[in-house]
């Protein structure tokens, strides 16, 4: 009964998504016959799926707007087969592609037939590429995940009023474009890399996410940021201070991770402001001694001190004091 009703809704969806192949059977079918294959939109497929033999020279797929390839790790070796999706589709045109999923993709550079002026998404993360393309065949991306790459460099071109999120963690980036302008940007994720400093043009009003975690920044960025949400400055060891302004430029902060900041000594009564302020993380940050008293008194404030060594007594003594009254700390790990 449930194959039967397995195969009843894979039959429902075909009729539906006449031009879509989302698992092997519905692939293999459409890649099989040109005229199917003329009208194929969207192919989620496994890199070491063996093709029929009729696309083993396949060149083209006009109408494809969505491609999402998937790894079997354990199957890697067998992709010296030419017929295998990897190889074949890294080879084909596809000048209507907008999203382009292809995480740990074997490909050094974008092939050229997958480098469509219409791409809205992209996904490569943790896969080979080394580069980007440039030019204004990425000037319409809202999307870039190129996370765990060994990209050095990203084109300016890439940062556009088009541009909404972009993870370029645990690449070997260093600098980004100073000239530039996002003002769509959401998301912005540079965790791990050797980034020191973050242009203005990418702190946009509605940005929410700003990931700087392992960076070489020794300064917060001091930009109006009215709808930042979370804040993530873990193991930023050159960073020694946050700015008096923190409550102006991100009223809307929620979560704040200063994990692993050595440098730190102590932390501005401007954060105490923050009314949104949920979760503060502490944790290793050595050189803090104490806490301003307008932080103590958030009652719906998460702190996380974790192994702080050098703690006061004047602090551990205002804590108490805190929690023993209306005005505490909602929960504190110690």
């Amino acid at each position: 009964m449930h194959d039967h009703l397995r195969d009843m809704g894979r039959q429902v969806v075909r009729e539906e998504e006449k031009n879509r192949a989302w698992d092997e059977e519905t692939a293999k079918h459409f890649l099989k016959d040109e005229r199917t294959r003329s009208t194929l939109r969207g192919l989620s497929i496994n890199s070491v799926m063996p093709l029929p033999k009729e696309a083993a020279k396949l060149e083209l797929l006009p109408e494809l707007t969505f491609l999402r390839v998937m790894h079997d790790f354990d199957d890697r070796e067998s992709l010296a087969g030419n017929n295998f999706a990897g190889n074949v589709l890294k080879n084909v045109r596809c000048d209507e592609l907008r999203l382009l999923g292809w995480r740990d993709a074997p490909f050094r550079q974008l092939p050229p037939g997958l480098c469509s002026t219409n791409l809205r998404v992209i996904d490569l993360r943790d896969s080979n590429i080394r580069e980007l393309p440039h030019g204004a065949l990425l000037m319409n991306l809202r999307y870039l995940d190129v996370a765990g790459t060994n990209i050095s460099r990203v084109p300016r071109e890439v940062f556009s009023r088009n541009l909404e999120y972009i993870d370029l963690s645990c690449t070997k980036i260093w600098e980004l474009p100073s000239v530039v302008c996002c003002p769509n940007l959401r998301t912005l994720h540079l965790l791990g890399t050797r980034i020191s400093q973050v242009p203005h043009g990418l702190c946009s009003t509605v940005l929410e996410i700003l990931g700087l975690s392992g960076t070489n920044i020794s300064n917060v960025p001091e930009a109006y940021l009215p709808k930042l949400v979370d804040l993530d400055l873990k193991g930023c060891k050159r960073l020694k201070s946050l700015p008096a302004t923190l409550r102006v430029f991100m009223p809307s902060l929620k979560l704040l991770a200063l994990e692993e900041c050595e440098c730190i000594e102590a932390l501005d009564s401007s954060i105490g402001s923050l009314t949104d302020l949920t979760h503060l993380w502490l944790s290793k940050c050595h050189r803090i001694k104490g806490l301003p008293q307008e932080i103590i008194r958030n009652g719906k404030l998460f702190m996380d001190f974790g192994s702080v060594k050098q703690v006061s007594t004047d602090l551990w003594r205002r804590l108490n004091t805190s929690i023993s009254h209306k005005h505490k700390v909602k929960t504190c790990l110690l």
